[in-house]
C-alpha cells in the first residue's frame, strides 16, 4: 500500500466519549430521549449536519444554527484544552512522515474545532490534505467521501489504506475500493465482532502499524 487516510476521532484522537455524549446530552437538556439508532446515525455526520438532523427529526424550537452554536462551544473548548492523542499516535505519524509515506486526514469534525488541537500537537505537517464532511458535503458512510479524499490527495484508492474506528466508515471505504484497518475504540465495544469481520485488519494499538508499513 502506498498511501494512508487517517480518521481523527477515535483513531488518532481520544475524543469519542465527548462526541458520543454531546448530542445525546444536548437533546436530553431539551427534554428529548433518543434511541441508540438515532445516536449512531448522528455519528456519521458533522456537527452542522447533526444540528439540522436534530431540528428536523425532533422538531426542536431552536434553529439549526442555534443548535450548532450551543454545541460548538463545548466542542471547541474540548479540542483546545482537553483532547489528547491515543497511545502511539505521535510516534507512528513521526515514523511514517520520516519514511515519506503519503498521509491525509479524513474526518467528520469541522476544521475550526480541530485546528487548535492539531497546532498544539504539531500535526499539520504530517498530512498532504485534510478532508472534512462539511468541506466535501458528504457523510463518512458514503463511499464518495473516500473517493473524493483520494482524488484530493492524488491517491489511488486501490493503493490506499483507511485507518478508522467506525463501522460505517469501514464499510464505505471498502465499497470505494480501499483497504481498511479498524482501530479499536471503547465507544464501539458493542460492534467489535462486526468491525473485526468487515475490516481487513483489526488493531488495538497504533504502534502495530509500524510493523505493517515499515
Amino acid at each position: 500500500m502506498k498511501s494512508i487516510i487517517f480518521d481523527m476521532d477515535g483513531t488518532l484522537a481520544d475524543s469519542m466519549a465527548m462526541w458520543r455524549s454531546l448530542g445525546v446530552d444536548y437533546l436530553k437538556s431539551h427534554g428529548v430521549d433518543i434511541t441508540s439508532k438515532d445516536a449512531q446515525e448522528m455519528t456519521t455526520m458533522s456537527l452542522k449536519m447533526s444540528s439540522t438532523y436534530m431540528k428536523e427529526k425532533f422538531n426542536l424550537s431552536l434553529t439549526p444554527d442555534e443548535i450548532y452554536n450551543d454545541m460548538k462551544h463545548i466542542a471547541e473548548d474540548f479540542y483546545e484544552h482537553y483532547c489528547t492523542l491515543k497511545h502511539g499516535a505521535k510516534d507512528v505519524l513521526d515514523r511514517f512522515y520520516e519514511e515519506g509515506i503519503p498521509m491525509m486526514l479524513g474526518t467528520g469534525t469541522p476544521e475550526e474545532f480541530f485546528d487548535p488541537f492539531l497546532k498544539r500537537e504539531d500535526m499539520f505537517k504530517y498530512f498532504d490534505e485534510i478532508a472534512t464532511c462539511d468541506g466535501l458535503n458528504l457523510k463518512k458512510d458514503d463511499p464518495n467521501f473516500f473517493l473524493t479524499c483520494c482524488e484530493m490527495a492524488g491517491f489511488d484508492p486501490k493503493e490506499t489504506v483507511l485507518i478508522d474506528d467506525a463501522y460505517f466508515a469501514i464499510i464505505a471505504a471498502k465499497e470505494a475500493g480501499l483497504t481498511t484497518i479498524c482501530m479499536y475504540d471503547e465507544a464501539n465495544d458493542n460492534m467489535l465482532r462486526e468491525l473485526s469481520l468487515k475490516s481487513d485488519l483489526f488493531i488495538s494499538d497504533l504502534s502495530v502499524l509500524k510493523k505493517i508499513f515499515l
